[in-house]
């Protein structure tokens, strides 16, 4: 958001697209050239997070490794070592553009210095990413797109992980309608019952981590309808073209 609301509206370019923040890197060393940029350095931080996490996503359950993704960490990249070396905002002035700033950061601490990784972050320029073309998907493309996989896959192993609840608690109620056959004392039960407890957390923890690898391979995917949609919108869009051929079909013979 701040490269784009930093970039003026006769830049041109398609500012929802990812291509756009490559284009606004330049103008901002443009800029900064002739003395009309000063950059704050926050998002420099955000910009080292977001290049972390994609790295991170790449080697994740769902993945990582396709075109796009490798797009969006190209220009991420390249982007840090443009405005890296672009001059920075004093702290007096920093004050004046706290509204911007991340509204918890008075609760965090300065994060120690890490190494830097030159895969990561170059010390030197990279070559400039050529812009991915923008072109509509087909139907068959969008059934096969890489976040509707990553989402059958998520679902297959969330339905492998709900039948594991589901034996233990299982098991559970039988030896419990077992001990009440046989008059044992309810006390029997407890060790079981923390068992499946605690397996129970166990599992919601996997569930957890496999959502947070999906959200940070396809960041669109922050709901649960956004996931249905993308696994069910192309079918519904596909059965809606053979109804409406069909209907051209008969109503022109």
């Amino acid at each position: 958001d701040y490269m784009i609301q930093k970039t003026p509206e006769y830049v041109e370019g398609n500012r929802k697209s990812v291509n756009f923040i490559v284009v606004a890197a330049d103008w901002m060393a443009d800029s900064a050239t002739s003395g009309n940029f000063v950059l704050n350095p926050s998002i420099l931080k955000d910009l080292k997070i977001s290049i972390r996490m994609r790295s991170k996503a790449a080697k994740s359950s769902f993945g990582g490794g396709d075109a796009g993704h490798e797009h969006l960490l190209s220009c991420l990249v390249y982007c840090w070592t443009v405005l890296v070396s672009l001059p920075q905002l004093r702290d007096e002035d920093k004050k004046e553009t706290a509204t911007a700033a991340n509204r918890f950061e008075v609760l965090m601490e300065e994060e120690e210095e890490e190494e830097m990784d030159e895969n990561m972050f170059p010390s030197t320029p990279v070559p400039r990413p050529e812009p991915m073309p923008e072109v509509a998907l087909t139907i068959e493309e969008l059934k096969t797109a890489d976040d509707r996989n990553d989402i059958i896959l998520f679902l297959l192993n969330l339905d492998d992980l709900m039948g594991m609840v589901r034996t233990q608690y299982s098991v559970l109620s039988k030896n419990l309608l077992y001990h009440k056959s046989q008059s044992a004392p309810t006390p029997a039960m407890v060790e079981e019952t923390i068992e499946g407890a605690v397996a129970t957390n166990m599992l919601i923890q996997q569930v957890q981590q496999l959502e947070m690898e999906l959200q940070q391979q396809h960041p669109h995917l922050t709901t649960p309808y956004r996931m249905l949609s993308t696994l069910v919108l192309p079918e519904m869009a596909q059965y809606l073209a053979y109804i409406v051929r069909e209907h051209g079909d008969s109503t022109s013979s």
